[in-house]
């Protein structure tokens, strides 16, 4: 659910009990009255975070393009290419508690069968034997505008070094105007 927050204030009652209170705008009052009522003399948990745009399929489909054309231009496979973009420019994947998400895994088991972008972190002894530590990185289907924003621009940057033609600066920032964002051209 999205809602506008304005006036928050945390209040202690006579009581003793805490009280959250936040001003909203007049047409989030009855979605967000709903929810809270079906919350009514119940155990609730709630995860409050800034709302960003969805990044656009535009966005995605030109990920993958440039992931294609750098493949290409550098003799590798896709998902190969892929893979490294996501762990040079992608976004660390977080576990409820915000702390990076990572696994640890015998020496020589292969990472992939766990996660689908996982990065080596450090080896380390598990019961006296051998084991990589890895961090897990987000999908791209899982990335806000701003962390699909910084993969793109990361990814542009590889295929300028390869010569690889971009998008216009003009089709760009068409793309990053519908990811709801603004920037500054490279």
């Amino acid at each position: 659910m999205q809602a506008k927050l304005s006036n928050i204030h945390i209040l202690r009652d006579f009581s003793g009990k805490w009280r959250l209170e936040a001003t909203v705008e007049a047409e989030q009052v009855k979605p967000l009255q709903s929810f809270l009522d079906s919350l009514k003399d119940r155990f609730a948990s709630a995860k409050l975070e800034v709302w960003r745009e969805k990044r656009s399929l535009d966005a995605n489909a030109y990920f993958h393009v440039l992931c294609e054309k750098i493949a290409r231009a550098v003799n590798a496979g896709n998902d190969e290419t892929k893979r490294n973009l996501v762990l040079e420019y992608g976004t660390q994947k977080r576990r409820d508690d915000d702390s990076p998400s990572w696994f640890v895994i015998p020496k020589g088991e292969d990472p992939l069968s766990r996660s689908k972008y996982p990065k080596w972190f450090t080896a380390v002894m598990v019961n006296g034997k051998e084991a990589d530590a890895y961090i897990e990185y987000k999908e791209t289907h899982t990335m806000n505008s701003a962390e699909m924003a910084a993969l793109i621009d990361g990814t542009i940057s590889e295929a300028k070094e390869l010569d690889i033609e971009t998008l216009p600066p003009i089709e760009l920032e068409r793309m990053v105007v519908k990811w709801g964002k603004t920037r500054g051209q490279k």
